[in-house]
């Protein structure tokens, strides 16, 4: 199991739910791939696991690249100036789904009004807080180190009540793009 396959469970149920809001988002959802934007402050050995996790996850839900879905990836190379400009680029194009993975990228794009579900990961626990304390994207989750996991169990369970399992895998890692 990957180091951040609860990211892509979340990930899975926050683009389920969102796109079965309303009718017309879902017959949209029919006619083009689904859109997924993640954004990251560096390219690093973790933020390639947690992009490897949510791309297997969502091969295996049958959500193939080219085919159904389009992922995209962009990282700030270590800018926070260009962390902001990703997210102000990101707000204006028309995906369905943003991806935050690191604690720079959240913060970009939390301070944003998406109204699009945005997922972030690869921060602490007080540090996720903090900044969904602030936030102005409406529909922001994610999962933190150190997290125990009980809202996101809590979400999946209203999303998908029949759920009857839900694996919670835990590694030690170091923060990326934390300081």
């Amino acid at each position: 199991m990957r180091l951040h396959s609860f990211l892509l469970i979340l990930t899975l149920g926050v683009l389920s739910a969102s796109l079965t809001l309303t009718p017309a988002v879902a017959r949209d959802q029919q006619k083009a791939p689904l859109r997924i934007a993640v954004t990251a402050i560096v390219d690093h050995t973790t933020v390639d696991a947690m992009r490897q996790g949510i791309d297997d996850g969502l091969s295996a839900a049958g959500l193939l690249p080219g085919e159904n879905v389009t992922i995209t990836f962009e990282s700030a190379n270590a800018s926070l100036k260009r962390a902001d400009e990703i997210a102000r680029d990101l707000l204006r194009r028309n995906v369905n789904l943003v991806i935050a993975l690191s604690e720079p990228s959240a913060r970009a794009v939390s301070r944003l009004p998406f109204r699009v579900p945005v997922v972030i990961a690869g921060l602490p626990v007080a540090k996720a807080d903090a900044i969904a304390a602030g936030r102005k994207a409406h529909l922001l989750t994610g999962v933190a180190s150190g997290d125990v996991h009980s809202a996101h169990i809590d979400l999946i369970a209203a999303i998908r009540p029949n759920t009857k399992r839900v694996l919670v895998p835990y590694q030690p890692v170091d923060e990326v793009g934390s300081g």
